[in-house]
């Protein structure tokens, strides 16, 4: 995303963004970090990393459904899943 967005477009804050993001769930992947970054439950920790990153699909399936709409010329079955697709993660954040 630095690479093919934010350095082209030069956006600062989506950048700020993706490089804290990278800080605040590097200590996950120890297990002494995950201990301190949980206050004392690893498990926590974890779990709240999971939740951040799968939160993250409705982007890119909302990036596929905007091309979507750029390039499709003709109604198409797949534009109408993505769309349901949308919907059900944006509902499962």
């Amino acid at each position: 995303d630095i690479y093919h967005y934010c350095l082209p477009r030069r956006d600062t804050i989506i950048t700020f963004h993706h490089l804290l993001m990278c800080v605040c769930h590097y200590p996950v992947g120890h297990s002494s970090g995950a201990l301190l970054a949980g206050a004392g439950d690893a498990e926590w920790v974890v779990w709240l990393s999971l939740v951040g990153y799968t939160s993250e699909v409705s982007t890119v399936l909302m990036n596929y459904r905007w091309y979507l709409l750029q390039t499709l010329k003709a109604d198409w079955i797949g534009f109408g899943v993505v769309n349901c697709l949308v919907v059900l993660s944006w509902a499962a954040r």
